[in-house]
């Protein structure tokens, strides 16, 4: 009879284990890249909004365009759902003006934005991407 309590509480003690995870949703690995007439789009950011609540996910772009996106831990990706998308790109800083890169500095140079100022901003933005179960791979191509 011990032998049959210790075994069961044995049983439900590896189901507790199993079961209590992060708390987090799942999350399913998603990168892409974005370009701007034609060209790839660099030193910057990318954030999902998610449409109806939920988790926002952002991933740094690298110089060739490319990204993986965070939600909870690095390079985890995103939930599933449909999201706004958001890209907002920073000025070359110039090796005499370092700072010029940072956001909220002013552009040096021609002043012109390296994107549209319409993706910067969630309630602006025209690109909407839905993020599956798997792997996703996303193509952002930011237009005038």
């Amino acid at each position: 009879m011990i032998l049959r309590i210790m075994g069961l509480l044995g049983t439900l003690l590896c189901i507790t284990a199993v079961g209590c995870g992060s708390g987090n949703p799942a999350t399913f690995e998603t990168s892409g890249k974005v370009t701007y007439n034609g060209q790839p789009v660099a030193n910057g950011v990318v954030q999902l909004h998610p449409e109806g609540g939920g988790n926002s996910a952002v991933g740094n772009l690298e110089s060739d365009g490319t990204f993986t996106l965070t939600t909870f831990k690095k390079d985890d990706g995103a939930c599933a759902g449909t999201y706004k998308v958001t890209v907002q790109a920073f000025p070359d800083a110039d090796d005499d003006a370092p700072a010029s890169g940072l956001p909220g500095m002013e552009l040096t140079g021609e002043g012109k934005p390296p994107v549209p100022l319409k993706y910067e901003i969630a309630g602006t933005t025209d690109l909407v991407v839905t993020i599956n179960e798997g792997a996703n791979e996303l193509t952002l191509e930011l237009k005038d």
